[in-house]
């Protein structure tokens, strides 16, 4: 009996085991939605009342109840207006690569659907084709009730005009539309990778994004998504939980490393960021902490910038570099002041 105890506790550790951490990944954001209301150091009702596909944001909609973050899909028939909800981390959480993944429990009518996505703040800004540098909207998850047994992995950048450039990718798993299902992102400087139940549905290299995003939970209304009737509301999506982890520092790379220099590395002073033939986009170079913080801002001086770390408590931080070939990201470590 011990033993049969031993090994189910082995079994049920394993199977609890995070793969992201056993690939080197760091805890980095978390909301198990375990308090009574939205916690707003991480979350923010976002575009209240603005008109959105076949329905219109409420912040009534979105609300945390019994461990849960619930966005509902409700009519009102005196405006005849659909109403959904949309929380996000523009204002509180934007950070570049990791492992983005929550824990789902889907709607069960037609008419409306729910995601979990990152956006870049500049994507509607600009029709250039460079995804790199201005971002990419990435659809961890979308689910039709009208497709049962089919998820939804697609990328849109180039913004949402004449340039707007997207991949789809539907994949079918089954059972997807009951219970709860975890759906995940792997994103690394080259590429996605997609996750359901922690098995790979979709890698692709297509349009990669080397800037900040932050994530946005949602439930809208349309007829993409089905029969858009009253009798189909009210309906909800339920979020469990929302994890973001990051990549241990010996996995970061570089994305340029012949034209940009950094030293002394280890420092416990100044540190000199030298640049060869890097074109940079905005002509300033940032400092993240290992959270994906920026901690620090600095303007570029030409070939040699001296970045000032008096103000920083020793650890690990990224240095990035915008350019026009892609995000440069140089590592360093503050020491301690012997």
């Amino acid at each position: 009996m011990k033993q049969l105890l031993i090994l189910s506790l082995s079994i049920f550790l394993f199977a609890n085991t995070s793969a992201q951490t056993k690939l080197g990944y760091s805890l980095i954001f978390s909301d198990e939605f375990d308090q009574t209301t939205l916690d707003d150091s991480k979350w923010k009702q976002r575009l209240p009342g603005a008109s959105r596909v076949d329905g219109y944001n409420s912040t009534d909609n979105a609300f945390v109840k019994n461990g849960n973050l619930v966005i509902t899909a409700t009519y009102d028939s005196s405006s005849k207006k659909y109403f959904g909800g949309m929380v996000g981390t523009q204002e509180t959480f934007q950070t570049t690569y990791g492992y983005f993944e929550a824990s789902i429990k889907m709607q069960l009518k037609e008419g409306h659907w729910p995601a979990f996505w990152l956006q870049s703040p500049d994507i509607q800004t600009n029709c250039v084709s460079n995804p790199s540098v201005y971002g990419v909207e990435v659809d961890i998850v979308e689910y039709l009730r009208r497709e049962v047994n089919t998820v939804r992995h697609t990328l849109h950048w180039d913004g949402y005009g004449s340039c707007h450039k997207s991949q789809e990718n539907p994949r079918t798993v089954a059972n997807s539309g009951v219970g709860y299902h975890t759906y995940a992102v792997e994103w690394t400087p080259t590429e996605y990778i997609f996750y359901v139940d922690n098995v790979e549905t979709v890698r692709t290299h297509a349009a990669v994004s080397n800037r900040d995003e932050y994530m946005i939970l949602s439930l809208e209304h349309g007829s993409w998504a089905g029969s858009l009737t009253p009798a189909n509301c009210p309906d909800s999506v339920f979020f469990d939980y929302v994890r973001v982890y990051k990549k241990n520092s010996n996995e970061v790379k570089s994305l340029v490393t012949n034209s940009v220099k950094v030293y002394p590395n280890p420092t416990n002073s100044d540190i000199i960021v030298s640049i060869d033939d890097a074109e940079m986009v905005d002509g300033k170079i940032r400092i993240y902490s290992l959270a994906g913080i920026c901690v620090a801002q600095f303007t570029c001086q030409g070939t040699k910038t001296s970045l000032d770390t008096k103000n920083l408590i020793p650890g690990l931080y990224f240095i990035n570099i915008p350019t026009k070939e892609g995000k440069i990201v140089k590592e360093f470590t503050k020491k301690s002041i012997d």
